[in-house]
């Protein structure tokens, strides 16, 4: 195995504007059909400038037959030339006859014959044997080229003669004329030192019945790989499949800056399939220790490693579904363990909105050993800055824990574990903004979205001194901005998901220009000038929550475990309005709640993981509905496998930029309430065009009207005749002025 170095130039200087990130595609919709590797070359950066941070995109795909309805393993991988040749001893048989190595070849080389009876002759007859072709490997400094070639036909076979009648009177042996015996030449087979590192690994969902148009993304960061990712590259998107299948889209996102720290080193500890037995056998024959030489330079290191647990027709089902930990140990001491595990499946984003009942699917919401159906496997990174000295070896040990299994298939884990070193931190003040949690529409926080209340982003220590506060900016586009002071203690890369609270949400959520863009920026790390300002602003799209009516009915069904569910309606600060839990088996509750104008959040919880619905328990069926109190309808239904649990933002009586406090004086309406026309006084929004908009408490627009004013007094008569009694929202808007108020139809 080559060692590959990577250098960077090291940089501490106060970054005023970044330049703008591109992406580079290796694969485009191509398509996994069947198991093996489906390689791309793609055409990388040169190398001659740095990157703050790369980030893989990984968007899975139906096939063009089909997603496959099964969970298989999909590795992304890149393929390093090292530019380092190696070579394995080979032998080349001396000859090869027809192209192939026989142990032994009799032939003659002259024309050999076989006889038969002619029935229309009836007589004996004969026709030409084919011919061999005998290729002779002779130069034992060449031994793979050959030197000479001979024609030989078949022998040591009996030709026999026949009379009138087809009896055999006569034989007569054919004999050979040559004798040859194989040979070998010995010979060094000399190829390319190709290193692999995974950069990605995805197991497939439970894709039977998605619809073609299925596609979800994931983000992995790949920065530490840099230097490998420059020039022409080799990407392989690995399929485990034995059915078709699924396609993969890979974008890498480059964002040219300084990185935290420079990448000196990145070298493969393990890597492979290994199947289990004992953990004596596993750490002796797979995890043995290794002995890794410390680069001169390096001040920091980590181990960064991925494992998967596979296979489960044993009597602990393991390893797919057994909880293993696993331990670190440097120099013979352990430093860290880990639990393989992941054990929110149940929240998995993968929502089964298109699976059916069954054998095969909605086994998404069980616990695997550190990956779940449709989504990531976590990458597990260890520090291991304290145990290492630079231009020293260091001594790398993985041991896992002991378990007894018996049964007809064996646990098997894949495992993909890298040392990093680095050379010392570019920065000593810097915080950075990793990620926008919510709101977003990305695929991967699809839970947690969409909302109406507190947004949440991630934020990392990007400089060497602990992160102990900094100051996050964060508004809608045409609104207003908030700020939080955050403090804590975050070490050096070290990543934190906080809660951004809002003053006034209505007024925060709701903007004049709608385009449903968050933005957040991330300053004043430690009270001091941020020593590079590229990475601290994130932008994110996202979908608005509905709005729903102020009077409604929980309509909640138990199944026939009653007990393990259990809901609740929160306002937007967090405060319960409602609960319910400890409710009897297959019990119909309604509960009716009337609801002040606001943002809410209505969550259902399962302790047993399985929802409302799962069709592999005995539990039977139950059912959440959201009624209208007025009349009774139904205008929202939840699926019933949920899994673990289910979050629902939705908003009441504000749909637009503004509060009905917030209304200008100038607007009034009147009769309030009234029977089915009202007079609107836009006396106060100028000259000029001026549009009023009538919505219902669900935001549809029931009657709309735009007039131009000369003199900008206009009374705009408004006409609801036509809708049922309730409460109405109108809204105006013109020559930069607006305003919201409600009204009430009553007869």
């Amino acid at each position: 195995m080559k060692k590959i170095t990577l250098f960077f130039a090291l940089a501490s200087v106060l970054v005023l504007n970044a330049q703008a990130p591109f992406t580079v595609t290796s694969h485009n919709a191509v398509d996994m059909g069947w198991y093996g590797s489906y390689d791309q070359w793609a055409q990388f950066p040169d190398g001659s400038q740095t990157y703050r941070k790369i980030i893989l995109h990984y968007t899975m795909g139906c096939a063009t037959g089909g997603c496959s309805p099964w969970d298989y393993t999909t590795q992304i991988q890149l393929r390093h030339r090292t530019g380092a040749m190696d070579s394995t001893l080979q032998q080349q048989a001396t000859f090869t006859v027809n192209g192939s190595v026989l142990d032994s070849v009799h032939f003659d080389l002259t024309t050999t014959y076989t006889t038969f009876y002619d029935t229309l002759g009836t007589s004996t007859d004969s026709t030409a044997n084919g011919v061999m072709t005998i290729v002779i490997y002779g130069d034992p400094l060449n031994a793979t080229t050959p030197t000479d070639t001979v024609l030989g036909y078949p022998v040591n076979y009996w030709n026999y003669e026949f009379d009138n009648t087809g009896t055999i009177i006569d034989s007569n042996y054919v004999f050979a004329d040559s004798s040859w015996y194989v040979g070998y030449l010995p010979y060094y087979n000399v190829f390319e030192v190709i290193e692999t590192y995974e950069l990605a690994r995805v197991i497939t969902p439970y894709g039977g019945n998605l619809p073609i148009t299925y596609a979800f993304t994931q983000d992995f960061d790949v920065t530490d790989f840099a230097q490998l990712l420059q020039d022409s590259v080799e990407i392989r998107a690995f399929y485990s499949g034995w059915s078709s299948g699924f396609s993969a889209t890979l974008d890498f996102e480059f964002f040219p800056g300084t990185p935290a720290r420079d990448v000196v080193d990145i070298e493969t500890i393990y890597r492979g399939d290994f199947g289990y037995s004992t953990s004596a056998n596993f750490e002796a024959n797979v995890l043995v220790p290794k002995n890794m030489y410390i680069d001169p330079g390096v001040s920091s290191a980590k181990i960064r490693m991925t494992a998967t647990g596979h296979g489960f027709d044993n009597t602990i089902y393991a390893a797919e579904f057994y909880p293993a930990t696993y331990y670190v140990k440097i120099d013979g001491n352990q430093t860290h363990s880990q639990l393989n595990w992941f054990d929110d499946c149940g929240f998995n984003p993968i929502y089964p909105d298109y699976e059916t009942g069954s054998s095969y699917v909605h086994t998404w919401l069980y616990d695997r050993a550190n990956w779940c159906p449709g989504t990531r496997a976590d990458v597990h990174q260890f520090n291991i800055t304290p145990y290492i000295t630079a231009n020293d070896t260091v001594n790398i040990n993985l041991d896992w824990q002991n378990y007894t299994w018996s049964g007809a298939q064996q646990p098997s884990y894949t495992i993909d574990c890298q040392l990093v070193e680095y050379g010392a931190a570019n920065f000593t003040n810097d915080v950075e903004l990793v990620e926008i949690v919510a709101p977003t529409d990305k695929d991967e926080y699809a839970r947690l979205n969409p909302i109406c209340s507190t947004p949440r982003v991630t934020i990392r220590n990007y400089g060497s001194a602990t992160l102990t506060s900094c100051d996050v900016d964060y508004h809608i586009d045409g609104g207003p901005t908030e700020t939080f002071h955050w403090t804590g203690s975050l070490p050096f890369m070290d990543t934190v998901t906080i809660n951004l609270p809002i003053t006034n949400i209505p007024a925060f959520w709701t903007t004049a220009t709608n385009n449903h863009i968050f933005n957040a920026t991330v300053r004043n790390p430690n009270g001091v000038t941020d020593q590079y300002t590229a990475n601290n602003d994130l932008i994110s799209t996202y979908t608005d929550v509905p709005t729903y009516t102020d009077d409604i009915i929980i309509n909640f069904r138990t199944n026939l475990m009653g007990s393990e569910s259990a809901y609740r309606l929160l306002d937007g600060s967090g405060n319960i309005i409602f609960q319910r839990s400890g409710m009897s088996n297959s019990t119909t509750y309604n509960d009716t709640l009337h609801l002040e104008w606001g943002c809410y959040v209505f969550e259902m919880t399962d302790a047993g993981d399985d929802g409302l619905y799962f069709y592999y328990n005995s539990a039977g069926t139950g059912f959440c509905r959201l009624k209208n109190a007025d009349n009774g309808s139904t205008f929202r239904t939840f699926k019933p496998n949920f899994g673990a649990g289910y979050t629902e933002y939705f908003k009441v009586g504000y749909l637009f930029d503004v509060e009905e406090t917030e209304v200008p004086t100038e607007m009034l309406i009147y009769p309030n309430p009234g029977s089915g026309i009202f007079n609107v006084d836009l006396l106060g929004f100028g000259a000029g065009d001026i549009q009023v908009h009538v919505y219902n408490t669900l935001g549809q627009l029931v009657w709309n009207h735009v007039i131009h004013s000369d003199n900008g007094d206009e009374i705009v008569p408004v006409d609801l005749t036509h809708v049922a009694d309730g409460m109405y929202i109108v809204r105006v808007s013109g020559n930069g002025k607006y305003g919201a108020q409600q009204l009430i139809k009553k007869n």
